[in-house]
């Protein structure tokens, strides 16, 4: 009759290898401490804007890249976002990249130039704004809540200009590697600011996925001026939820398996 054993050398890899399996789960999750459900709430101070730290953007020919607010108070101008790569120049047009508001307009910049969308974005709700570049068909493209509300076939076939300074909450310049002007401050709340280096589906848009360019974690941010706040409606905020799972399993896993 064949025989069937499991040697003590077959138990011991076993052990060690889910023993690893469990540690390395851990270990991301302590790693990586995901903003899910956190906003950021700006009071339109120009000495206080969250800026992108440890990482560097690189050169990228497509692009999407997304950010949810929440205007708060009625002014005329306001600024959700800004990426400067001109050092050369204090004028706030020559933006590589950014998102502002003005009256009852969007205002994109992009490449130094910039356009106004007409679209009036309502007090003390929560809007997704995505912008979407494509070099290789010259085509830009701005999405409001998962709705296209303007395209635009530039004739411009530039990218966008690597290791510039990303803030949010104000339209910012830079020189000598210093932040040296801030305008048109955000009051109200900003989340989930995320970049990729594709021209993301429409469908994709208002999914949960997290940038690989920036992402909405805290590695990628220097709050020392704004903390984020915890606000477990706000969109993806479930999100949150899965890692919490993920790590009590983690810890299940390894109870029962010493069991």
């Amino acid at each position: 009759m064949k025989r069937f054993m499991c040697g003590p050398g077959q138990h011991s890899s076993g052990n060690a290898l889910f023993t690893l399996m469990v540690a390395a789960c851990l270990f991301l999750l302590a790693e990586t401490h995901y903003l899910h459900g956190e906003r950021l709430d700006l009071l339109g101070r120009n000495d206080k804007y969250v800026s992108l730290v440890n990482f560097s953007i690189p050169e990228l020919c497509q692009f999407t890249v997304c950010i949810d607010l929440n205007r708060t108070a009625n002014v005329s101008s306001w600024a959700a976002f800004s990426y400067d790569a001109n050092t050369t120049s204090t004028d706030i047009n020559d933006l590589e990249l950014g998102l502002s508001g003005e009256n009852k307009h969007l205002r994109l910049y992009l490449f130094g130039t910039r356009r106004d969308i007409e679209i009036d974005l309502a007090l003390f709700v929560w809007y997704s704004v995505c912008c979407l570049w494509d070099t290789r068909r010259q085509l830009l493209e701005v999405y409001c809540n998962g709705n296209l509300v303007h395209t635009e076939a530039t004739g411009s076939a530039e990218c966008l200009k690597p290791s510039g300074s990303l803030v949010l909450g104000h339209l910012h310049k830079r020189k000598d590697g210093f932040i040296v002007r801030v305008s048109n401050s955000f009051i109200g709340s900003l989340y989930y600011f995320q970049m990729w280096d594709r021209v993301m589906g429409q469908e994709e848009l208002l999914d949960c996925t997290m940038g690989n360019i920036v992402s909405w974690k805290e590695e990628y941010w220097n709050f020392s001026s704004i903390l984020p706040v915890t606000d477990h409606h706000l969109r993806c905020g479930e999100s949150l939820q899965y890692f919490l799972f993920l790590g009590l399993l983690c810890v299940l896993l390894g109870i029962t398996h010493r069991e």
